[in-house]
């Protein structure tokens, strides 16, 4: 698991890039800086922090978006092994 900050849209185009070439699972947290990227945010819905997204071959599984804190590591957990059967 690595962790990178996103503070442009050029940052978020590079994260993306590296779900896309992954060839097995890839778990990177990014911690997006929504004053700097307020496009992204925006574009993916991020209205509250924290926000955890689930890319899969470059894009957002939307059904697998979770939002605030409570749970959030259980929730995360099942996000990613559900997706790890399909």
């Amino acid at each position: 698991m690595g962790f990178a900050m996103i503070k442009s849209r050029t940052d978020f185009n590079a994260a993306l890039e590296k779900t896309e070439n992954a060839k097995s699972l890839l778990v990177i947290e990014y911690e997006l800086n929504i004053d700097e990227a307020e496009d992204v945010s925006i574009e993916y819905g991020v209205n509250a922090v924290p926000t955890f997204m689930l890319f899969k071959d470059g894009d957002m599984l939307p059904e697998d978006k979770i939002t605030g804190a409570g749970d959030a590591q259980r929730k995360v957990r099942e996000m990613i092994e559900k997706n790890l059967k399909t």
